[in-house]
Formats: structure tokens, C-alpha cells, sequence
């Protein structure tokens, strides 16, 4: 399946700057819809028949799409992530959101040791993004987890970089979101914590993908993301294509953690433990950015934007 060994030694906060950063949460602003919502609305017919009932397991017989493993589970997550992105247009939340799909996109053609296992996970995991969008953008934003909760709070705000909105989503929905996906799919299914092959391919596949991906962003959204490595200390010793393989590294095994903690108690600690992770990596980006940040400002990034068509 897709579970790997810890990130061992490797500090929770990579982009560790001196100082902490508390992160405002403005009222939801372009980019975020401007009609109530509710949590995970679908946007597509596709979504919202593979997100009926969708629960961990694999159920071979299922109808749906997605409780079978089926690969149009994958073709339903990237159709809803695709109209996410068109409704988005030029918004500070539309790097991360054109990443992920990509992402998903280049995931999606490859092969991989369980199939079906990896098409649930992946509707599992992208749950985790449309619930907090749908919040956020409906006003809810207690129930907005802290890491998302910043990372759109700077995308409304308008007051970081291309760059640093583009970490803050894939931190939150890393660090965080990959935590807890994975801490269910092994409490459902926990003989699959063996096997790293899927795991160690879609790093690779991030890796390889990774270039021409931000060369696309770059041109989209603003310049300044082909030097996405600006926001990286060089003494971290990592490319961003590295630093999401231990983000991923991290959150497998904070899951494998969470489905193995014997009591209730013990869960809520880690399930603590990786909000204050991801909560934590997250200010270290603001941080970065205040320091490093480079790129348009944010009425030059509207104009590329909307010239890049």
C-alpha cells in the first residue's frame, strides 16, 4: 500500500526562521465564493456520486466508484478538483490548487502494487481539502483546522507570496491532511503497514513531475514560483520536490502512530500532536516568506494571471 518508515531526525519545522508568526483570519474574500456552503459541497455530478457513503475500506462489489477502489475514483477527484481550480480563477488559493490536481493527474497515470487501495486513499485524502475550502469559504472557520486555517487566511489576505501560498497548502494538506488519511486507512486495514512500493513510487512521480509543474505554475500565477527553492534555508539541504517527501515521510508516521496508539487518550495526543506539526511548519513559511518572499505584488500577480488566460 503506501506506508513508509519515519522521517527519523528530521526536524518538524523545516523552514524553521527565528520567531513565531500568528497568523490573522480574515473574513473570507475573492476567490472563496460568495454563496453558502456547506462542508465538501460537490461541485461535480462525478464527485458527488463517488462522495456518497464514502468511508475506508475497499468493497470490491460496491457500485460506487470510490468504496471499490475503482480508477474512475481517481477520474471523479481530479473532475472535482478541475472545476475547484476554473471557479478559482486568479485567486491566492489557485497555486496550491493547480498543483494538487497536476499532482494527482500525473499519480493517476501511473501503476501501482494496490490500485485499489490508492484510488480510495486518494478521495479520502482530497475529502480532507474540499471539507476545508467549503468551510472557510461558508465562514465556518472553527472548523477549519489550524494549518488551513493560515494558509487561507494569507490566500484572503493577499499578503504573501505565490510561493508561500502555494507551501501553505501543500504543508496543511501534507503535514496534516496525509496524517490522518493514512492513521485510517491502517486502523481499517492494518497489515497493510508493510509495504512501502506505492509510497516510495509516488515520491518518485512527485519528483519527476515536480519541474515541468512549477515551470506551468510559474507561468499561470506569477514568475517568482520557478525559483520556488527561494523560500527554502539551503542549510535545510532540500528541493521542494524533497522537502514534500519528508512532509510525506512525516505524516505516514504520524498515521501509522495514530492507528497504533492503544487508547482513546493516546490518540487525541497524536492527533494534537499533528495539528501543532502542521500548525507550526506553517508559521515557519510566514516566516520565511517575511524574510525571503520575493515575487509580484499582488495586483502585478492579478494582471499575469489574467494575461496568461
Amino acid at each position: 500500500m503506501l506506508v513508509a518508515g519515519a522521517a527519523g531526525a528530521v526536524s518538524v519545522v523545516i523552514l524553521a526562521v527565528a520567531g513565531a508568526t500568528t497568523a490573522a483570519t480574515p473574513l473570507p474574500g475573492p476567490g472563496f465564493g460568495d454563496v453558502d456552503v456547506t462542508a465538501s459541497t460537490p461541485v461535480t455530478e462525478v464527485w458527488a456520486a463517488a462522495a456518497v457513503d464514502l468511508e475506508v475500506g475497499v468493497v470490491p462489489s460496491s457500485a460506487n466508484v470510490c468504496i471499490s477502489g475503482d480508477p474512475a475514483c481517481v477520474d471523479a477527484v481530479v473532475a472535482e478538483m478541475s472545476a475547484r481550480l476554473d471557479r478559482l480563477g486568479c485567486a491566492h488559493s489557485a497555486p496550491f490548487a493547480f498543483t494538487y490536481l497536476e499532482m494527482t493527474r500525473g499519480v493517476a497515470r501511473r501503476l501501482f502494487a494496490d490500485p485499489e487501495g490508492l484510488a480510495q486513499l486518494d478521495a479520502l485524502f482530497a475529502r480532507f481539502y474540499f471539507d476545508a475550502f467549503d468551510n472557510w469559504a461558508a465562514g465556518r472557520h472553527d472548523e477549519v483546522p489550524g494549518a488551513w486555517q493560515m494558509a487561507f487566511g494569507a490566500a484572503d489576505a493577499r499578503t504573501s507570496s505565490a510561493a508561500a501560498d502555494l507551501l501553505l497548502g501543500m504543508n496543511a494538506h501534507i503535514s496534516r491532511d496525509l496524517a490522518f488519511t493514512v492513521g485510517a486507512v491502517l486502523d481499517s486495514t492494518p497489515d497493510l503497514a508493510g509495504d512501502a512500493a506505492d509510497f516510495t513510487s509516488v515520491n518518485t512521480i512527485i519528483a519527476e513531475v515536480r519541474g515541468p509543474l512549477i515551470a506551468a505554475a510559474a507561468e499561470r500565477f506569477d514568475p517568482s514560483l520557478a525559483d520556488l527553492e527561494a523560500l527554502i534555508p539551503r542549510d535545510a539541504g532540500l528541493d521542494p520536490a524533497e522537502l514534500i517527501g519528508v512532509w510525506r515521510d512525516q505524516a505516514f508516521s504520524f498515521g501509522r502512530r495514530l492507528a497504533e496508539a492503544p487508547t482513546a487518550a493516546d490518540r487525541r495526543a497524536v492527533a494534537a500532536e499533528i495539528e501543532r506539526n502542521a500548525v507550526a511548519s506553517a508559521a515557519a513559511i510566514l516566516n520565511a516568506d517575511a524574510v525571503f518572499g520575493r515575487g509580484l505584488a499582488p495586483d502585478e500577480r492579478l494582471a499575469h494571471c489574467r494575461a496568461a488566460g
